[in-house]
């Protein structure tokens, strides 16, 4: 596997930029760090405390989150607000990094679906009236609920994160100027949006990445390339970091500079 010589830009969130920065430096490739997304915990509120509280007190049959984000947040506030988790609650996580955040804090993870979609979530057997909680994001679209209550499942939502504009990383416009990207990786569709509403303000426009390649990690966040007028060169075969890695690797190994 070998992308040496490779200029990549790394759009994720600044504390979630070095697993996928350290596998680039692996391949060989230069990571370039402009972050486009951010995340800020919901303060605690009566409402946020009153779930809470279901939770401890055993309400819910399932909790189901559906990023890293969503997990992190969700532990965070549930021990800003001094409950636990109980014993009999089981959890499905939508990615291993996502469970890893629940196991970290000492919690059982009873599903992780082999496909990296909200719709394999959505196919939970046994959900006619089953109590559901999914903790999200302020840009969570709701459809995952939608789905499960499709199915008989009465299901509650949580916010408890907000995703904002990131900042910091390299000067873009001079990069761009220069040819001197790659590729541009996105692993989330408000990466995507807020890469373009960045790109603006700081003076540029989509138009200047027409002839860098663009990396998605799954269908979701190339679909919103797709929307934004990208062309998508690379969609991850397993939908996270590696999976991207693995598939730059592939593209470059069957792609000779003529055809790139």
């Amino acid at each position: 596997m070998s992308l040496v010589g490779l200029n990549i830009l790394v759009t994720r969130a600044t504390v979630q930029s070095e697993g996928l920065s350290s596998l680039l430096r692996d391949a060989g490739a230069t990571p370039l760090l402009y972050p486009c997304i951010a995340t800020e915990l919901i303060p605690l509120n009566i409402q946020m405390i009153r779930v809470l509280k279901q939770v401890q007190d055993g309400y819910f049959d399932w909790l189901i989150f559906v990023s890293e984000n969503a997990a992190t947040s969700f532990i965070t506030c549930l021990n800003e607000a001094h409950f636990t988790l109980p014993k009999n609650i089981k959890i499905a996580t939508i990615g291993n990094k996502t469970a890893l955040s629940i196991q970290k804090a000492g919690y059982k993870v009873e599903l992780i679906p082999s496909q990296y979609s909200q719709h394999a979530l959505a196919n939970l057997s046994d959900l006619h009236e089953q109590k559901i909680l999914i903790p999200k994001g302020s840009l969570h679209d709701g459809s995952l609920g939608r789905q499960l209550s499709q199915k008989g499942a009465l299901v509650n939502e949580i916010q408890t994160y907000r995703t904002v504009m990131g900042k910091g990383g390299v000067k873009i416009l001079p990069l761009l100027s220069n040819n001197s990207l790659d590729f541009i990786t996105f692993c989330s569709p408000s990466a995507v949006k807020n890469f373009k509403k960045r790109l603006h303000l700081e003076g540029g426009n989509l138009l200047l990445v027409n002839n860098i390649g663009i990396a998605c990690i799954g269908p979701l966040t190339q679909k919103a390339a797709f929307e934004m007028g990208l062309k998508v060169d690379v969609v991850a075969s397993t939908h996270n970091s590696t999976g991207l890695v693995d598939s730059l690797s592939t593209f470059f190994a069957r792609e000779t500079p003529s055809q790139f």
